[in-house]
């Protein structure tokens, strides 16, 4: 039988962006040194790349042999906080061409750490630490002020002005993060790191078929940064929102959140097959399934939260009953006891804003629409919550791969049964010349519903082959 081998590769690409002299920071300076950290990584190196779902941005951590190499000092002295870092890597290589594109990044620290072993052998090492592109969005003001003296902030701020089309009407929620993005965060970017011969690559929104609106100037919180801006208003766990590389350049994907239900259709509206990665069980060296009933619910809540300015509080005064679950088989009253669910939703429906002195008619017709959305929401809410008790949570290790990515959903073949999970964090650990493994979480495995639904024995089933027989 043929053996299958792999033969992983990893690049690792320093960009100078910082230069320093007589310990004075000068960008210009660096504008001409790229540097390749691969040779230095050599047989004690290792490199991980960690993203995550639950917060939108990952990190990376590249430890390097401490030496010099073609007449340079240390990497320690080369690298600089704020400089790019590129990495790339790929399970099975092919062709010529430069290799997948697993982050890119910047630089947040760099160590230097040495040490003398029992044998008197000196040991040094770099690590270099630092966030993917998400990092340009935390260190962007969410009111920058305007460069020309006498003029105003570029945001007359987030009452935006008139001229930017966001002044106190209803925006759409897509309307105003692509604002957001194009005239306040890439023009910053671009002004930050001006290099001579060198720009960076400008974010694109990749924005699904979002519903819901919001009033820029009546409940941004501007003081912050452009993350947390843009954080305020993703609505989960109706949305998502994080960060992706791709060689055009940093794509920020927004989508309603890609959940299936039990018979495998997506419940929010306007949801999208992400992606789909298969496995068998001979990728996998440890896979850990949970199921708990923590997080089920039959009683729903979405009260108004920050979307209550949609209706000039007119719905403050209006109630919305909780939808009660009781009776559904996987969340029964009698099985699991009285068990709330209540999330606030910061958008509200597309609609004309009424002025406060609206007639009393019309503002409650507003509210009454608030409300229906409201109960939309309370909707989706029981529709991806309702099953939890059948759908297990995995923690797992696998051989390393550059297609594995948050928000993709993974399809795992064991002997005769096959499981799918949507993965919300990954880990990889690249280890040059050794292995590459990755970590992976998964939110909503089908292992256990696909166990019941056999008529055969399962158990007999999944260990048809494969490592754990």
């Amino acid at each position: 039988m043929p053996v299958r081998t792999h033969a992983p590769r990893v690049q690792v690409r320093l960009v100078k962006l910082v230069a320093r002299r007589n310990g004075v920071a000068e960008r210009f300076a660096a504008a001409a040194r790229d540097l390749d950290l691969t040779p230095y990584l050599g047989t004690a190196g290792d490199v991980t790349v960690n993203t995550s779902l639950l917060d939108g941005n990952g990190n990376f951590s590249i430890t390097v042999a401490d030496r010099s190499r073609d007449g340079q000092d240390t990497v320690y002295a080369l690298a600089e906080p704020m400089d790019l870092v590129e990495i790339r890597a790929s399970r099975t290589p092919t062709g010529d061409g430069p290799l997948p594109l697993v982050m890119r990044g910047f630089i947040d620290s760099v160590q230097r750490a040495e040490s003398v072993g029992e044998d008197g052998a000196v040991n040094r090492a770099v690590t270099i630490q630092g966030h993917d592109c998400a990092k340009l969005l935390q260190i962007t003001a969410a009111r920058p002020q305007s460069r020309q003296p006498g003029s105003e902030p570029i945001l007359s701020e987030l009452m935006l002005s008139s001229k930017d089309g966001m002044g106190a009407r209803v925006m759409p929620v897509v309307s105003f993060m692509e604002t957001i993005i194009t005239r306040v965060a890439n023009p910053a970017i671009q002004a930050l790191f001006a290099v001579e011969g060198k720009t960076l690559r400008p974010f694109r929104l990749d924005a699904g078929a979002v519903d819901g609106a919001l009033i820029p100037g009546m409940t941004a919180p501007t003081e912050e940064s452009v993350w947390t801006l843009l954080n305020a208003f993703v609505d989960r766990p109706w949305n998502e929102l994080f960060v992706e590389d791709e060689e055009s350049g940093p794509v920020l994907r927004f989508r309603p959140t890609p959940y299936k239900d039990v018979d495998g259709r997506f419940i929010m509206p306007g949801a999208r097959d992400p992606g789909m990665v298969a496995l068998s069980i001979d990728d996998v060296a440890s896979w850990s399934a949970r199921r708990a009933d923590a997080n089920v619910a039959n009683w729903y809540v979405v009260p108004p939260g920050q979307a209550a300015a949609l209706t000039n509080n007119a719905v403050n005064q209006q109630t919305v009953p909780g939808l009660d679950d009781r009776d559904h088989p996987n969340a029964r009253l009698e099985l699991y006891g009285r068990k709330a669910m209540k999330r606030d939703t910061a958008l509200g429906p597309i609609i004309a804003l009424s002025p406060t002195a609206a007639p009393a008619a019309e503002r409650m017709a507003l509210a009454d629409r608030h409300i229906a959305w409201r109960r939309t929401r309370a909707e989706q809410l029981k529709a991806m919550n309702r099953d939890n008790s059948v759908f297990e949570s995995v923690t797992a290790t696998v051989k390393g791969s550059e297609t594995l990515k948050i928000g993709r959903r993974l399809r795992l073949t064991r002997g005769g049964l096959t499981m799918e999970g949507y993965i919300t964090t990954v880990a990889h650990t690249i280890k040059p010349l050794r292995a590459w493994t990755t970590a992976l979480t998964l939110d909503r495995c089908t292992g256990f519903l696909e166990r019941s639904r056999r008529a055969d024995l399962p158990y007999r089933a999944e260990f048809l082959g494969g490592p754990y027989r």
